[in-house]
């Protein structure tokens, strides 16, 4: 898969470590579903390689499912880390916009490319952060 190379594969990793961090620190729970695998502990994770390709339906409906049916998910937020080269279906945007509609759902999309034509169809552009390039970090050091 595309996330898969030097560069990009420990630059998720290494967010995902943060947003655990962050969640920790707001005392907010996370749960981590990969694109290409199924719900995951934190050290599944990080301990499996991203080299499956992107799709995000299943894990995004499986996402929006637990947010708006598990009282302790209610108030989640969703975030995509991706290099942001994947399809969206129309079900998919559907069932985002309504549960933004019936939750206050916020999608947040973390790229590691600046590939965002798709991601857009759910995520606000102000809501889009394109991350570094790992080589590009390494290089100012």
């Amino acid at each position: 898969g595309s996330m898969a190379d030097e560069q990009r594969e420990p630059t998720a990793k290494a967010t995902v470590l943060l947003l655990c961090r962050i969640a920790q620190a707001r005392q907010r729970r996370i749960f981590i579903i990969s694109f290409s695998g199924p719900g995951q502990t934190l050290d599944q994770f990080l301990g499996w390689s991203v080299s499956g390709g992107t799709d995000v339906d299943e894990p995004l409906q499986r996402s929006l499912k637990k947010c708006g049916v598990e009282a302790d998910w209610k108030a989640a937020d969703v975030a995509i880390l991706s290099d942001g080269c994947f399809n969206i279906s129309d079900e998919t945007v559907r069932m985002v916009d309504e549960c933004r509609k019936n939750s206050g759902l916020e999608v947040t999309a973390l790229l590691t490319d600046g590939c965002a034509s798709e991601v857009q169809r759910i995520c606000p552009t102000s809501r889009i952060r394109n991350l570094p390039e790992w080589k590009a970090l390494r290089d100012e050091v």
